[in-house]
């Protein structure tokens, strides 16, 4: 999870918020983000016809020269207004991205394409080379570092970016969250009293893993709960060893063994079963998780001390507690235990 947290997407996803296109603004979209950007604080503004969490096109009706007719190559179809890519801070590995400046972007006969795509398709030197999307000829003019626009459950499919302004999500990018209250006034000015309801993109895409986080949760709680168990049977595992072996430990004491020889004599009987346990227990856990994150097309990699160091903490805690009783019996004067019938 803290890798899913901290994992690069190939954009930047922190202080941008989110919020769909509705009533006045399906017919004056282009109005309102150009009052939106006279905003102190507010970056950028952008719309995006999807989202960065799995909602998106595909096509397999992409042709280009040279492409194998037996080949089925799935693109996903993303589609965005100008700043986009900007805003997001995706990187341009070759060309450029949409501007006002280039008129024939808004005609739509430009496309842009992400790496997993450029390979996919086997182009060198792609740009100004021309794609057929549709029947409709468009000349790739940009070539974008691979994102992910879906979960880390699947890795980074091919995908084009087409210019469409008049998508459904409006993404501004802020500087600080008093800007928050400047945007939701301007939006209820233009709305005519309707409440703005947005939500942050870097929320968004922690949502996508809201099943694994309860997971997470509800691990913590389960192994509070079998260390405890745990420990209560060991310590009363080790109360009863100590009381039907007290002669035993006194005359041990009487003989001249020390309090730390018949520590150890005692324990040594509830390490041995703890070791057992954790040389069960551990190919166990590693199948179970290796299971679990292979779900995942990126993960972090199972390595032997997480187990080991999880084995060592498991043996202390058993040490602990075992050792509460047996060091308390080694500690007894002997000869309470030798006057008792």
């Amino acid at each position: 999870m803290v890798f899913i947290k901290n994992k690069n997407l190939g954009y930047n996803r922190d202080n941008i918020i989110a919020f769909k296109k509705e009533g006045r603004l399906n017919q004056s979209l282009e109005p309102f983000t150009q009052e939106l950007k006279t905003i102190p604080g507010v970056v950028g503004v952008s719309s995006f016809a999807h989202d960065l969490l799995g909602d998106h096109g595909s096509t397999s009706g992409l042709f280009w020269e040279g492409k194998d007719p037996e080949a089925l190559i799935e693109f996903i179809n993303l589609e965005g207004s100008y700043g986009l890519i900007e805003m997001l801070e995706i990187k341009v590995l070759e060309g450029r991205t949409f501007s006002k400046d280039f008129p024939s972007d808004a005609e739509d006969t430009n496309i842009i394409f992400n790496r997993a795509a450029i390979e996919a398709m086997n182009l060198n030197d792609p740009i100004g080379k021309t794609v057929n999307l549709w029947g409709k000829q468009r000349r790739i003019i940009g070539v974008v570092e691979n994102f992910h626009f879906e979960s880390l459950y699947k890795d980074v499919q091919p995908c084009f970016i087409r210019y469409n302004p008049d998508g459904q999500n409006v993404l501004v990018k802020i500087q600080t969250a008093e800007t928050i209250d400047l945007i939701e006034d301007a939006y209820i000015s233009f709305m005519e009293g309707l409440a703005l309801d947005f939500s942050f993109l870097d929320d968004d895409y922690q949502q996508l893993y809201a099943s694994e986080k309860r997971v997470v949760k509800l691990s913590g709680y389960f192994a509070l709960l079998a260390i405890v168990i745990s420990c209560l049977g060991l310590f009363g595992l080790a109360a009863f060893t100590v009381e039907s072996r007290r002669k035993e430990i006194s005359i041990r004491k009487v003989l001249g063994q020390t309090a730390t020889q018949v520590t150890m004599m005692l324990s040594y009987g509830f390490v041995k079963l703890v070791v057992i346990a954790i040389l069960v227990a551990m190919p166990i856990a590693y199948l179970i998780t290796d299971k679990w994150l292979s779900g995942f097309a990126y993960r972090i990699e199972l390595k032997i001390w997480y187990f080991l160091a999880v084995g060592i903490v498991a043996l202390v805690i058993a040490l602990l507690t075992v050792g509460s009783q047996t060091t308390l019996a080694a500690n007894k004067n002997p000869v309470y235990a030798l006057k008792e019938e």
